[in-house]
């Protein structure tokens, strides 16, 4: 289990009387079933944060808890009782929930820890839609040379927090929303942008194999 060690609340250069606090519970699927090896993460909902995020991964009977901060600033102000809660496993279609992963079927689980001299929560997580995933190769039109482009990704309704850019290496391999309709632009320095025609859509757990053929920008300097 990796647990931050380093707490920055936003606004206060004073010193805090940090203590900790235990949330534990169950990962489960859609059918009630516990799932073992999914790693959990804990982010503040209460405070700024500039550290590791606390994260654990379920036992074999699908538990886990983890140690978070919690405690009272030297002001006597809490921080600390709320955290969102959510799995991660990249390899089983369950990403870091950004705001470009975030939707109405895959949210983090709000927690809120009482104040007492032991804090801690018992919850039950229960694992959100899967994601989807685009993978392939992006080469060179002419030459066939693997590139290393950055993918561009955006929600089609528009929302401005909905957009995630990443840099990847070949085979390339990205999770997405499922169900949601996307665009996309490939970039590469020295080449062309490569728009995808029209949207993208991949179902929850799927992916959808892309092979892309970028040409070189002769105005471009590589």
């Amino acid at each position: 289990m990796k647990v931050a060690q380093l707490l920055i609340l936003c606004a206060y250069s004073c010193s805090v009387f940090a203590g900790t606090a235990k949330i534990s519970g169950v990962v489960v699927d859609d059918k009630g079933v516990p799932v073992a090896g999914i790693i959990v993460e804990a982010f503040p909902a209460d405070m700024a944060w500039s550290a590791g995020v606390p994260e654990t991964k379920t036992d074999e009977l699908g538990r886990f808890e983890i140690n978070v901060v919690n405690g009272l600033s030297e002001d006597g102000k809490p921080y600390g009782e709320r955290w969102n809660i959510y799995p991660f496993q990249e390899s089983a279609y369950y990403p870091r929930l950004t705001a470009f992963y975030t939707t109405t079927l895959s949210s983090p689980l709000r927690v809120d820890i009482p104040r007492g001299p032991a804090p801690a929560a018992e919850v039950r997580l229960k694992l959100g839609l899967k994601a989807g995933a685009i993978e392939g190769h992006v080469t060179d039109s002419i030459t066939g040379a693997a590139l290393h482009p950055e993918f561009d990704l955006e929600w089609a309704s528009g929302e401005p927090t909905k957009k995630m850019g990443k840099r990847t290496g070949d085979p390339f391999r990205i999770l997405v929303p499922a169900n949601v309709d996307l665009r996309m632009v490939v970039q590469c320095q020295g080449y062309k942008p490569w728009v995808y025609p029209g949207t993208i859509r991949v179902e929850p757990g799927h992916d959808l194999e892309l092979t892309i053929k970028m040409d070189a920008d002769p105005a471009a300097k590589r």
